[in-house]
C-alpha cells in the first residue's frame, strides 16, 4: 500500500509540475508587456507574482526529484529481493546451468542498468507525455501555428530510435556478456590468490584480466556511444526546430501579430515541447537497449515460478489423492484434506508437522546410472538400501564416484537411468523444504556465513543456548568458544578467516547434530582434525539414535568401522563389496587391500615418529 501511495504521489507531482511550469512562464508576460505603461504598484504586483510562481515551481521540482529517488529505492529493493528469491528457489540443476558470475552480474550491473535505463526511461517518458499535453494546450491557446510546427518536427525526431532498436539491443547484450566474463575471471583471481602467489602467476593473471577488463569497458563505451549518437541526431533536429520557431515568433512580433511578452512566453513554452522531444529519443533508446536485460530477468523470475509453489502444490495434491485411495478410513481422509489446505497457504514453510506420518524409513538406490557425459558413466547400475537408523561408511579410491553418489542422494544431480527413493517415492517428487529437513549434508569444508557462531550452527533454527553449548562440548569446540570475547555470539569473519580448517569442520558437525534430520551424509568430515578427536567425533555421530548416517572417508579407524552396520566399497562406479568389517576382511578383496595398505601406512608413520 505504501508503495502504491509513492507511485500515485509521483504521478500527481508530475502533473502538478507541468501546471506550475506553465503558470510560472505565463506570469512573466504582464511584466514584459506593461513595464512602460503600468503604475509602480502594479509593477510590484507583477514582480511578486513572477517570483512567487517561480518559487512554487522550483519547490514542486525539488519534491518531485526527492520522491522519484524514493520510488527508485523501493523499486530496486523489491527487484533485487525478487531476483534473489527466484535464484534461491531454483533447483540444483537449474542453478548450476549458469556460473556464479552470471548471478553476480545480474544482481549488480544488470540491476544498475535497469535503474538507469528502464526506471529512468519509464519515469522520463511519463513526464514527457504529461508536460507535452499540458504545454500543448497552453501553446494552442496562444498560437496554434507555432505549436503545429513544433509538434511536426519534434514528433518526427522522437521516432528515430525505433530505426535503431535492434542495434541498441545487440550493443547492450554484448556489454552484459563482457561484464559477466570479466566478473568470472575476477572471481577466479581473488579466490585463487594463494595459488597465484605461490605459482608466480601474477603477470599471467594480470594480462588475462586486463584483456577482459578492456573488452568490458570498450563494450560499455560502444553501447553508450551508440545511444548518444542516436540521441544527438534527434536533439539536433529538435533544436533546429526550436530556433526556427523563435524566428517565426520574432517575425510575428514585427508584424504586430504577437506582443513581446507573448513571444517570451511562447519561447519558454516551446522549450516545454521541444526539450521533451529531445529527451524522448534518449529515453526510448535507453528503454530499447535494456530489453535484453529485462528478458534475462524475466527468464530468471519466470523459471523460479514454474518450479516452486505451483509444482509443490500439484505434488501435494497427487500425494493426497494416492494416500486417500490407500486409506479407507474417512477420518484420516478428512484429516489429510485439511492438512493439504493448510499447506496451500504455507508453501515453502516447515512441512514436518503436517507430513509427520510420511517420515521416511530408508533411502534406496534402484539401478542408478549417472555420468556428467552420458557416454562416460561415473556410476553404473547401483542398487542399495540405507536402512532406518543404521550407520554406514563409504570408501573408495579417488575418482571412484563417492562424491557423485552423495550428490545423487541429495538430489543435486539427477540419474540418467534408475531412481533414488526416499521410502516409496522418488526424491525428485518431494518439496525441497521438507526433503532438506529430512536429509542433511556436511561438506568437507563447511561454508560459514558472516554471522555469529550461534547462527552459523543453527542456520535460522531455534535452539536453547544450553543445548548449543552441550553440542560444542561434544565436538570439542567448547573451550575455544568460551575464550572468545562474546562466546557463542562471537562473529565469524568472512569465509571463517578467524577459524582453523578443523574448527570449521567441527562447526559443520555441530550443525549436523542439531539439524534434526533423519539422514546425515558426511564427506570427509574429520579430514583436518586431530586423529584422536576425529575418532571421538565419529563415535558421537554413530551414537545418534534413529538417525541414518553415511560417512565418506579415506581413514580406516578399526574401532569406528567395527561399530558401523555396513561398509560400502565403491570402485569403477559400482558398489563392489559391502558388509561388516570382519566380513570384508575375510573376503580378501578390494576392501582388504585398501585396509591393509592404510594400516601399513599408519604403522609406518608411528614408527617414523
Amino acid at each position: 500500500m505504501r508503495k502504491k501511495r509513492l507511485f500515485f504521489g509521483y504521478c500527481l507531482l508530475v502533473l502538478l509540475m507541468a501546471f506550475t511550469s506553465i503558470i510560472s512562464n505565463w506570469s512573466v508576460q504582464p511584466l514584459i508587456d506593461h513595464v512602460g505603461d503600468c503604475t509602480e504598484r502594479k509593477l510590484y504586483i507583477y514582480i511578486v507574482l513572477a517570483i512567487g510562481t517561480t518559487c512554487v515551481d522550483m519547490s514542486v521540482f525539488c519534491m518531485l526529484r526527492v520522491l522519484k529517488e524514493k520510488l527508485r529505492c523501493s523499486f530496486l529493493v523489491d527487484l533485487k529481493q525478487d531476483l534473489m528469491k527466484a535464484i534461491l528457489q531454483r533447483d540444483f540443476q537449474t542453478y548450476y546451468e549458469k556460473e556464479q558470475s552470471f548471478y553476480v552480474n545480474l544482481l549488480t550491473r544488470d540491476v544498475d542498468c535497469i535503474s538507469s535505463q528502464y526506471f529512468d526511461s519509464i519515469c522520463g517518458i511519463y513526464s514527457v507525455v504529461v508536460n507535452t499535453i499540458i504545454t500543448s494546450i497552453a501553446l494552442v491557446i496562444i498560437n496554434p501555428g507555432i505549436y503545429g510546427f513544433c509538434i511536426l518536427i519534434g514528433g518526427g525526431m522522437s521516432l528515430l530510435p525505433k530505426l535503431f532498436q535492434k542495434q541498441l539491443s545487440v550493443a547492450q547484450s554484448k556489454s552484459s556478456d563482457c561484464m559477466e566474463r570479466y566478473l568470472h575471471r575476477l572471481k577466479e583471481l581473488l579466490g585463487g590468490f594463494t595459488t597465484i602467489k605461490l605459482s608466480r602467476m601474477q603477470n599471467r593473471m594480470l594480462i588475462s584480466i586486463e584483456k577482459r577488463n578492456s573488452d568490458m569497458e570498450n563494450a560499455v563505451y560502444k553501447n553508450a556511444k551508440f545511444v548518444q549518437i542516436v540521441s544527438w541526431i534527434s536533439m539536433f533536429g529538435t533544436s533546429l526546430s526550436y530556433v526556427i520557431s523563435i524566428v517565426i515568433g520574432v517575425y510575428m512580433v514585427k508584424k504586430q501579430q504577437l506582443t513581446v511578452g507573448e513571444l517570451l512566453v511562447i519561447t519558454q513554452m516551446i522549450g516545454g515541447i521541444i526539450v521533451p522531444f529531445e529527451e524522448l529519443p534518449y529515453y526510448i533508446s535507453s528503454l530499447s537497449s535494456s530489453k535484453i536485460i529485462q528478458d534475462k530477468m524475466k527468464n530468471v523470475l519466470g523459471r523460479a515460478g514454474e518450479s516452486t509453489e505451483g509444482l509443490q502444490n500439484s505434488k501435494i495434491k497427487i500425494w493426497a489423492k494416492q494416500n486417500n485411495d490407500k486409506q479407507n478410513n474417512n477420518k484420516k481422509m478428512e484429516y489429510q484434506e485439511n492438512t493439504y489446505k493448510k499447506i496451500y497457504t504455507q508453501v515453502n514453510k516447515s512441512l514436518k508437522g503436517e507430513l509427520n506420518q510420511w517420515k521416511s524409513d530408508y533411502l534406496r538406490l534402484d539401478q542408478v546410472t549417472f555420468g556428467y557425459e552420458p557416454e562416460k558413466p561415473i556410476l553404473k547400475d547401483i542398487v542399495f538400501t540405507f536402512g532406518k537408523g543404521k550407520k554406514y561408511i563409504l570408501v573408495g579410491e579417488s575418482g571412484s564416484g563417492k562424491s557423485t553418489l552423495v550428490k545423487l542422494l541429495l538430489n543435486i544431480v539427477r540419474c540418467d537411468h534408475g531412481m533414488v527413493f526416499l521410502r516409496e517415492r522418488p526424491i525428485k517428487e518431494y518439496p525441497e523444504e521438507w526433503f532438506y529437513q529430512e536429509v542433511h549434508y556436511m561438506e568437507q569444508e563447511p561454508f560459514l556465513f558472516d554471522d555469529t557462531i550461534y547462527e552459523n550452527i543453527l542456520l535460522g533454527r531455534k535452539e536453547s543456548e544450553k543445548r548449543v553449548l552441550e553440542v560444542l562440548k561434544q565436538v570439542g569446540l567448547y573451550e575455544r568458544v568460551q575464550h572468545m570475547e562474546a562466546g557463542i555470539y562471537s562473529r565469524i569473519e568472512e569465509q571463517g578467516r578467524n577459524l582453523s580448517v578443523g574448527e570449521k569442520q567441527r562447526i559443520g558437525i555441530a550443525r549436523a547434530i542439531l539439524s534434526g534430520a533423519r539422514f546425515l551424509l558426511f564427506d570427509e568430515m574429520t579430514a583436518n582434525i586431530d586423529p584422536v578427536l576425529a575418532m571421538e567425533l565419529e563415535r558421537e555421530i554413530f551414537a545418534l539414535t534413529d538417525v541414518t548416517c553415511l560417512l565418506i572417508t579415506h581413514q580406516f579407524h578399526s574401532s569406528i568401522m567395527q561399530k558401523c552396520d555396513e561398509i560400502l566399497v565403491l570402485a569403477d562406479g559400482q558398489i563392489v563389496e559391502h558388509g561388516k568389517l570382519q566380513e570384508l576382511i575375510n573376503l580378501h578383496g578390494k576392501f582388504y587391500a585398501m585396509y591393509r595398505e592404510a594400516c601399513f601406512q599408519t604403522k609406518q608413520l608411528v614408527y617414523e615418529k
